[in-house]
């Protein structure tokens, strides 16, 4: 190791201040350095086993119906091997590499979100029979812009609620209905509530039963526009945190 310093001196009318900028120079041998890198090598192959290990995971847990675990191992992967940085041969198992490992994670984890939208209905109407339908097409047909969508199979999220139909008087010669209750979202799974809205429409028609069924479907609209705000704002915690 060699050191050398550089003096540098500043005077003024009384005083005089001086400054020492103080240099280092350090070297490994050959062997130290070979050994470094040796140590950087198997770390960075420890790191994409690790990364691949959590994508199997992930793959069996999204199987299972997990979905919001599974996205979260994805995650984890994908951040670690962004650390790895350069590419990694596994040489064993069907996966080649960390440079096939990235893509895969990338195709998953796009698959996985739009499984993380996946939804069941069940919002149960009194006051008029066959009623749930108009009230389910109009809610439906209100969250699906935004990518949520009726799924049959290992849906993320279940829908639930309850509206009741009152009849009102007239206003301008038209029958007035109310659609009234609340409807809520659930994690499949644990039943944790992520979002819930209260519903308070009316429609209007000159025949009773038409009345009825637009209150409904502006109960549908109102209960998807209040529902869609807090599972977006869910989803993007959901997000942040799944990255370590």
């Amino acid at each position: 190791m060699d050191w050398y310093f550089e003096k540098k001196t500043r005077l003024d009318k009384n005083f005089s201040l001086e400054k020492y900028d103080v240099y280092v120079l350090t070297s490994y041998s050959k062997g130290s350095a070979w050994e470094e890198r040796e140590r950087q090598l198997k770390n960075k192959k420890s790191q994409s086993l690790s990364a691949l290990e959590l994508y199997g995971r992930g793959k069996r847990v999204c199987a299972d119906g997990k979905i919001w675990l599974g996205i979260r191992m994805f995650k984890q992967a994908s951040k670690i091997l962004e650390s790895v940085g350069e590419d990694v041969e596994f040489f064993e198992g069907q996966i080649k590499d960390t440079n096939e490992l990235r893509t895969l994670l990338k195709n998953e984890i796009q698959k996985t979100m739009e499984l993380l939208k996946g939804f069941t209905l069940s919002v149960k109407v009194s006051g008029l029979e066959n009623g749930a339908l108009a009230f389910n097409s109009s809610f439906m047909g209100a969250l699906s812009p935004f990518g949520y969508v009726l799924q049959k199979e290992n849906p993320s999220l279940e829908i639930v609620g309850e509206i009741y139909l009152m009849k009102g008087g007239l206003v301008l010669s038209n029958r007035v209905y109310t659609a009234e209750g609340n409807v809520s979202v659930q994690k499949k799974g644990d039943g944790k509530t992520i979002a819930s809205a209260h519903v308070n429409a009316k429609g209007f028609h000159r025949e009773l039963n038409q009345s009825a069924l637009n209150a409904l479907e502006e109960a549908g609209k109102s209960a998807a526009e209040a529902l869609k705000d807090q599972l977006i704002l869910h989803e993007q915690q959901f997000l942040e945190e799944a990255l370590p």
